[in-house]
């Protein structure tokens, strides 16, 4: 699909004639032009935006002039805001808007697939992230699709896997962040393990889609230590696929909006000597069924 015009009301930062949604690629991605959420939403703007992060996992707009009260406001409309346990509060007040700030030299947050914060019994449904500062080059953001990586296993590799369980927790990242500024030493601590299903089911699409990541998932239950090992590390793999997979290239006042329940993510550490800000909303979820 390429551009889709849509019908949408005329507010001060839509033009009706404009607004269109291109598709980025075959399993994940797409990017909504024509709109300004700095200049205001209604219903049916937040309903072009919602459907199209349904439809296509991560949805991006380019030149938003929006403050970071506004971005909290929007993202509101996804559900109740969740608070960060590692990353700082973004000019140090806003509690449900953290920052992620790196000088290219730090220890880079996120610079492996992942879903956010699966170490919670709930996590996140999603997250609004808006670029303020970015590099000459490099700090891109991959997204991978997790039913697309789903759909990559053989039938009898999905009927194994019907109904298996795997713990989560946040022992890597406790491990691998102790010692940078770009997370919160309070938000650092291994807490305790959770359960979830190696295959969760979408509660909006109905869709199936592989739940387990490298960063918080620690065993399979039921396994012996080394098959269970072999058996995450093969699905581990299958957001590695490009064809899972979409590429952002951020520019400033750029928003990437993605759903954490079917994508993973990737941040390049790849701009040693510039500086790269952005501020993020995280949503809470539901517990993964």
């Amino acid at each position: 699909m390429g551009m889709e015009n849509l019908a949408i009301g005329s507010l001060p930062g839509v033009n009706p004639e404009q607004v269109a949604i291109r598709r980025l690629t075959g399993a994940i991605g797409a990017e909504i032009k024509g709109i300004d959420l700095g200049q205001g939403w209604d219903d049916a703007v937040f309903k072009v935006i919602y459907d199209a992060l349904m439809e296509h996992g991560v949805v991006f707009l380019r030149d938003q002039s929006w403050t970071v009260d506004q971005q909290l406001e929007f993202s509101k409309l996804l559900g109740s805001p969740a608070f960060s346990k590692k990353l700082p509060f973004y000019d140090g007040t806003y509690e449900y808007v953290s920052v992620l700030e790196n000088d290219g030299t730090q220890l880079v947050v996120g610079d492996v697939w992942h879903n956010d914060n699966t170490d919670w019994v709930s996590p996140p449904m999603g997250a609004v992230l808006h670029s303020e500062e970015m590099p000459e080059y490099g700090g891109d953001t991959l997204w991978a699709s997790t039913y697309a990586a789903y759909d990559r296993l053989s039938a009898p590799m999905k009927q194994m896997l019907e109904g298996m369980t795997a713990i989560h927790d946040n022992s890597v990242v406790a491990a691998m962040y102790s010692s940078t500024k770009s997370l919160r030493s309070d938000g650092l601590q291994a807490d305790e393990t959770v359960e979830h299903p190696i295959v969760r089911t979408h509660p909006v699409t109905k869709r199936k889609a592989l739940f387990v990541n490298s960063v918080y998932t620690r065993r399979v239950v039921g396994m012996g230590a080394d098959e269970g090992k072999a058996l995450l590390e093969m699905l581990y793999e299958q957001v590695k696929y490009p064809e899972t997979q979409v590429r952002f290239r951020w520019e400033p006042n750029s928003v990437a909006i993605w759903d954490n329940r079917c994508t993973q993510h990737y941040a390049v550490s790849d701009y040693a000597g510039f500086r790269r800000k952005m501020r993020r909303v995280q949503i809470e979820g539901d517990r993964p069924f």
